[in-house]
């Protein structure tokens, strides 16, 4: 999967135009997402906000999902999130999500059976120098389009 054309894609989006999101790799069932630090997405501490941590996680569950060969055709909807943090960023984030081959194949599954398919993608956050800032579980709902 190309970079580029999801970049431009994902930067029709105001938002996250404004808040600079850059994709960082993507290919099917795993994207990471970059968010910078700058003082759009910093607080008067000089961290990075809290909310832009987490807006990077849960757009990145949704992209892994809206992109997949075998999802995309389907309309993906968030159901519910978490967060937990475990310390505070001054530098860029990456936000790591996932899609293992079954969560995949039960998703299409319980579309076929049922109309929609639920799963959890779990997005962990890291810093410049790989260490854990946050954990985002997000519940994502696909239903035909």
């Amino acid at each position: 999967m190309a970079h580029a054309p999801l970049d431009d894609a994902l930067h029709q989006v105001p938002f996250i135009a404004h808040m600079g999101v850059r994709v960082e790799d993507a290919k099917p069932g795993s994207v990471v997402l970059r968010l910078p630090f700058n003082a759009d997405n910093c607080g008067s501490d000089n961290t990075l906000y809290s909310a832009a941590v987490f807006a990077v996680a849960e757009l990145a569950a949704l992209v892994v999902v809206g992109t997949h060969p075998r999802l995309h055709k389907f309309r993906t909807e968030l159901l519910t999130s978490s967060v937990r943090y475990q310390s505070r960023s001054t530098s860029d984030v990456t936000a790591h999500a996932e899609l293992a081959p079954e969560q995949v194949q039960r998703i299409v599954e319980e579309i076929h059976h049922g109309g929609k398919g639920e799963a959890e993608v779990t997005v962990p956050v890291l810093n410049g120098h790989g260490e854990d800032i946050a954990v985002v579980s997000v519940w994502i709902r696909a239903t035909p389009a």
